[in-house]
């Protein structure tokens, strides 16, 4: 498969309407916020970490305000590695 094949399948993964950069910053600020909320129950039940959650809900805002940057024209790539 080409890697030009690959792509067009993932854009169409649901029926024929392409996954936006739109969509994709909704479904991570959803999860952003799902994260917040169970995580800080699986701390206060001892089942997480406090700095395990910390980092993972940092990991999630820093995807987030990617899509944000991507999709107001803003994304630098900065902090690219």
């Amino acid at each position: 498969m080409s890697q030009s094949q690959g792509s067009i399948e993932q854009m169409y993964l649901f029926g024929t309407e392409p996954v936006t950069i739109i969509d994709k910053l909704r479904c991570a600020e959803r999860e952003l916020k799902l994260r917040q909320r169970v995580y800080a129950n699986r701390v206060l039940t001892g089942r997480m970490k406090q700095t395990q959650a910390d980092y993972e809900i940092k990991v999630m805002a820093a995807i987030v305000a990617d899509y944000k940057s991507i999709a107001t024209n803003t994304f630098t790539g900065r902090n690219l590695r």
